[in-house]
């Protein structure tokens, strides 16, 4: 199993945007993206890397495993 590698929020917007997900607003530093038939998510806009923790959190709420969020990088 191979690790998501250490991503900012630039680097995993548009990977999501490949996954079929799109930007609906933005409220301060979180962005708000939604699916057609998955969950929709908030993205936090910071220009650090995203904590590992959340951006899991960000992938199950979506309902990707890692392998299937790796094809989108």
């Amino acid at each position: 199993m191979t690790r998501i590698p250490a991503l900012t929020s630039r680097q995993l917007v548009p990977a999501l945007k490949r996954a079929g997900y799109h930007e609906a607003r933005q409220h301060g530093s979180h962005l708000a993206m939604r699916h057609a038939t998955r969950a929709p998510i908030i993205v936090p806009m910071h220009a650090r890397d995203v904590v590992r923790n959340t951006m899991m959190r960000i992938l199950r709420q979506a309902g990707f495993t890692e392998e299937e969020f790796l094809a989108f990088l």
